[in-house]
């Protein structure tokens, strides 16, 4: 990805200042890689928290790969739970993957392995091509009960949005940008 010109970071930072959630994100994915503006992981972290805290899903997500491998912030696996499980309740397919990891292994949360295979299904379903790797390669070691109520779950799963993004067309970056 190119570098984002001064003007545009200029404009990004104005949007964030004035609390936009998406330009907080993307003003945040600049620091996180050096984009425009000098490399910074606890600036990225805070923009971040910024959009996240408003409910913007991406953030949401970044932050919590943020925290959950201790970039620019004190590792907290159950912190950086809470803000995929945010994320991922809102549909964001990678997201929902590592939230599905994080039950299955119990990293952050307690184990649980029916709920690691609603999330796999939700992801999968969701187009994520490496939770429908894994839930094809992991779904014998399920019986059928436990296969039966992951899937009913994931059928009653609807996305609980926390917030209406009229600015999506603003984002510059939309999947997977750590």
């Amino acid at each position: 990805m190119p570098s984002p010109t001064r003007e545009f970071v200029q404009e990004t930072r104005r949007r964030a200042e004035a609390g936009e959630p998406s330009a907080q994100c993307n003003l945040g994915i600049f620091h996180a890689f050096g984009r425009g503006v000098p490399q910074d992981l606890q600036v990225a972290a805070k923009w971040y928290r910024r959009a996240a805290e408003q409910g913007d899903a991406q953030a949401q997500y970044n932050l919590a790969v943020q925290i959950g491998e201790g970039q620019g912030v004190p590792e907290d696996h159950e912190e950086a739970f809470r803000w995929s499980l945010r994320a991922a309740e809102q549909g964001h397919v990678i997201a929902q993957f590592n939230v599905a990891i994080s039950c299955g292994q119990g990293i952050g949360t307690a184990e649980d392995q029916v709920e690691a295979l609603k999330w796999i299904i939700l992801s999968a379903r969701g187009g994520n091509a490496e939770a429908a790797a894994v839930r094809n390669s992991v779904i014998q070691q399920y019986s059928q009960e436990q296969i039966g109520e992951a899937e009913r779950r994931a059928a009653a799963w609807q996305p609980k949005m926390e917030r209406n993004d009229q600015d999506l067309n603003r984002r510059i970056v939309t999947e997977n940008p750590i």
